[in-house]
Parts: C-alpha cells; structure tokens; sequence
C-alpha cells in the first residue's frame, strides 16, 4: 500500500509520536492504546482489521466472546477519542503539517494537510469517507446569573442531566458533559466553544432567583449563525423542597422540545433543500425524516431504497432496520401498494433492529404498528409500552404509540400519552391529529373530531377526505360531505369496496370502525357489499 503524496509513512509516524506526547493522551492508556492501534494497522495496509470487535479485544483487553452488539464500549472511547484529537489541534496541535481525524462510522483514520489539502487514506484506493447525517449536540453550563450562589449545583446539574437524556435519542450525536463543560472553561464565546466540540447545535441557558422565584431560561442554539432556533422559560417556587422533582420535569419538557424527528433540532435540518435526483447527497437517515414531512408516494420510494442499501452494506445498523420496518407498514396503512408482502418484511425488519440492539426504541414503535395489523392486540400494547419505556422523553414515539394505543381500543391510556406530547411539542404530524379525530369519533363527539380534522391539512392522503366525509355525515353537513366524499373516490376509484378494509386492517375497536363507516354511508357512500379482509395469522414473540 503506497503513501498518498507527500504523507510518507515516517511522516505520520512522526505526527503520531506528536500527539501521543500531549498530556490527554500520556495519561490515558486507552486513548493512546486505541490512537496507536488503528494508525499501526492502516500503514501496515491492514485497514480490514480495524473492527469494532478487534479494537475491543487487542486495545481494550476485551475477552474473545466480546460482542460489540451489546457492549458499546468500542463506541465510547471512540467518541473519547475523536474528541481528544480535536482538542489537541486545537491548542497543541494547531500547526502541525499533518492533521489526522478518524470519520463518524468509521475507525480507520485520515490523514489531511493542515493548510486544508486533504491525502485521504494511506490506502490507495479513493475510498470515500462515510458522512455521518447526525446531528451533534453539546449542552454547555446554565449560567447562574443570581446572587446565590448555592443554586449553582443546581445549574451544574440541569447540564448535566439534559447531556445524559439526550443519549436516548440515536439519532442524535451528543458530547459528554464532561467535554463540554471543558470547552466552556476554556472560551466564554459559544461560537468558539461549539467549533472546539464539533457540535452543530448548542443547548445552554440561564438559571435566575430570589427569595421566592426560580427562574430557567433554556435556549437552542445553532452556533454557525447564532440562530436561536427555540427558547422557553419556567418558573418554579424557590422554596420548594424538591429540586429533583423540578430538574427532572424541566429536563423532560426540554427534550420533547427539542428532540425527536418533530423536534426543533430536526425541524432545523429538514430546512436542507431536497434534491430529488441525487441518491448520494444524502444518507438513508435523512430520506427517512423527509418522507415523515411530506409523507409523498414519490419521497417513500426513495426512503425505501435508501434504506434497504444502508442495511445491505451495513447488517448491523439498528435503527436503519427499524426505520425501514415501519416504512413497510406505512405501505399498507397509506395504500402505496409499493412492496410485496409488507407486513412479514415489517416484521422481519422490526425483529432484526431490536435482535441487533434490544434498547432500539424505533424497533418497539415498528413492532407495535405491524402486530396491530395483524390484530395480535396484546403483543402490539406490549411493545408499545416497551418503546415508551426506552425513552419517555421522546415526544414523537410517545404520541405515535398513543395512537396505536387508541386503535387498539385502549383509547383513554392512549389519549393521555398522545395529549402530553402533543402539549409539549406542537409540531406534530398530520397523523398525530388523526388520532385525536378517532378518539372523539368513538365518544360521538362529532363537533370536537371535526376541530381536530380542521387541523389535518393533507388533502393528498386519502385520510383526509374519508374522515371529513364521516363526521361531516355525522354532523348531518351532508353537502360538504359529499365534498369530501368526491375527493376520497379520487384518490381511491375503487373505494365502496376497499374502505372497510382498510379501517379494520389495524383499528381493533368495532364500535369506532362502526362510527367510521356510519358516518360515511350519511356522506352517500354506497358500501353494501363490501367484506373485511381475510387477516394472516397473527405473529407472536
């Protein structure tokens, strides 16, 4: 294996000894341990022995059983690891000829020119660097901005909570506490700090008394323009005796703010504009959270491939096997007819995700949708309550799972779970609303779903219109339901004989299958001949 231009292998070899004299890296035998293994083997050219389970056993004395599946381990000194190397060149290493990185998803190194010309691998081929999508968040110290300086344990600790929660969300990349609290000692400029950490979004704020108030003012921040993408205040009673309590429901409004795939940080990514011809820009991860925003047959075709290709090169990426499992079910429940069989890959996909990593939370939020369609209801509440467990804090999976809930018949349970998160984060999807509409359809609260259908607004699913067209029947408006009506036929020609199917494919409540349909019949819909759709055997675990 040759050496790339003018990076001789004495030349990184030399660069290598640099670091390895830095004080982060002469006290840790682990990191050096870990820097030393993976440059060894790339100028030997043995880039394919640079695996996550051979770190794990010649670096971090791993026994030979050592399975990276279910200790992550390797991951975390990685991450340890790359943020040392950024600190290094921040300060020590700043002019140094060689700059080495080690990418996200990868541990095999590159080696870059300090004045921005990029060598790339000591490998000849021109192996492309795998791009992580993740964003990378840093929660920086809440600044105690009162006189009393005895809340500052309390500011030390909302930092510091918030970084550990924030962990739960996979699709999220999160700098250790300990790292960021670091940087913020060393600059007071946020700017410099987010640089110094290589985090892409910033949560930090304020924490203000007196004798009688508790103030915490929490802001998100995308450092490159400063932006302030969300902020919120609470106000606590300074004499409650229960700090904890306040933390925890403080840190747990926060991260249903601001994570999740409806949460304000990926609302700020999806600003990314689409491109529709071009596969590679983007990775499976971000084809996923564009089709959960425009929900289009066009964008689900693409989601699909890209993750279907993300698994096949990589066996072992959990969340792109349970992303892909729910897309399959969005196939039967949105009536793409994309896929063959959609449910048993469904179901192949969920198992796989939570095989793979039995804490994945998008693997639960699968298997509860795909048991429901298979009208296995105890299986379907019992992993939902599984995915809401993982990670409470998620608003997106707790009110997906209260719709579930609802169509499973639990409908108050899953009414409070959908009513919370959406309370703390509006910005739901279209089909979050959905839920609200056949919760109050089944109590005959026919003026409360019609509000809720106001706020629907996806003209293009056929959602829309039949359930406008039902409770417009109901609320005997029997012209503009024949409106929706007419628009329902649009989209499905053939809907006389396939609505009762669809309805009672996954909602397992007779009583509000009956609404549904009720109500469409006053809207004109002739469905006398219609039969419900011979169900598969019912899977269990």
């Amino acid at each position: 294996m040759g050496v790339k231009e003018n990076f001789t292998k004495p030349a990184i070899a030399e660069q290598l000894k640099r670091i390895l004299s830095a004080p982060a890296f002469k006290s840790s035998r682990i990191l050096s341990g870990f820097l030393e293994f993976i440059i060894d083997k790339t100028l030997a050219g043995e880039e394919q022995e640079i695996k996550e389970y051979t770190i794990g056993v010649h670096v971090l004395s791993r026994n030979n059983d050592f399975n990276p599946q279910l200790d992550t381990i390797v991951r975390t000194h990685a991450g340890r690891l790359r943020r040392a190397l950024k600190e290094y060149y921040y300060e020590m290493g700043k002019h140094d000829p060689i700059l080495i990185e080690i990418p996200l998803g990868s541990y095999i190194p590159f080696f870059l020119s300090q004045n921005g010309v990029q060598h790339t691998e000591v490998n000849e081929k021109k192996d492309k660097a795998p791009a992580s999508k993740k964003p990378v968040v840093a929660v920086l110290p809440f600044r105690n901005i009162s006189s009393n300086g005895s809340r500052d344990f309390f500011a030390d600790g909302l930092g510091d909570q918030l970084s550990t929660e924030l962990t739960r969300f996979p699709d999220l990349s999160i700098i250790s506490y300990h790292s960021s609290r670091h940087a913020a000692g060393k600059t007071g400029d946020l700017k410099e700090a987010a640089m110094l950490l290589g985090a892409s979004y910033v949560l930090t704020g304020s924490i203000q008394t007196d004798t009688k108030h508790l103030r915490i003012s929490a802001q998100l921040i995308s450092p490159g323009n400063g932006e302030q993408l969300w902020a919120k205040s609470f106000d606590q009673n300074n004499t409650a005796s229960d700090l904890f309590e306040i933390q925890n429901e403080i840190v747990k409004s926060i991260l249903t703010a601001v994570g999740g795939y409806y949460g304000a940080i990926f609302r700020d990514v999806m600003k990314a504009p689409y491109q529709a011809n071009s596969m590679e820009t983007y990775d499976a991860i971000f084809w996923y959270y564009n089709y959960q925003r425009v929900f289009t047959k066009e964008v689900y075709q693409k989601a699909i491939s890209a993750l279907e290709s993300a698994v096949k090169n990589d066996p072992n990426y959990a969340l792109a096997w349970a992303m892909l499992g729910e897309l399959y079910i969005d196939d039967k429940a949105m009536e793409f007819e994309k896929n063959d069989d959609p449910l048993e890959k469904g179901l192949e996909c969920a198992q796989r995700a939570i095989a793979i990593d039995p804490t994945c939370q998008h693997g639960y939020l699968a298997l509860a949708w795909i048991y429901l369609f298979y009208h296995n209801r105890e299986e379907s509440l019992k992993a939902a309550d599984q995915c809401i467990t993982i990670n409470p804090n998620s608003a997106d999976k707790t009110a997906a799972m209260g719709f579930a809930i609802i169509c499973a018949g639990e409908f108050e349970k899953g009414f409070a779970l959908l009513n919370h998160s959406v309370h703390n984060n509006p910005f739901s999807p279209w089909w979050h609303r959905l839920a609200f509409v056949f919760y109050f359809l089944n109590k005959k609260e026919y003026h409360n779903a019609f509000q809720w259908l106001l706020k629907l607004n996806k003209p293009d699913a056929f959602w829309d219109p039949m359930m406008k067209a039902s409770v417009l029947g109901h609320l005997n408006r029997t012209e503009e339901a024949r409106k929706n009506l007419d628009l329902l036929i649009q989209l499905m020609p053939d809907t006389a004989n396939h609505v009762k199917g669809i309805i009672e494919s996954f909602i397992l409540s007779q009583n509000l299958n009956n609404e549904i349909m009720e109500g469409l019949k006053k809207a004109g819909l002739n469905a006398e001949n219609e039969r419900s759709p011979k169900l598969k055997s019912k899977p269990s675990n």
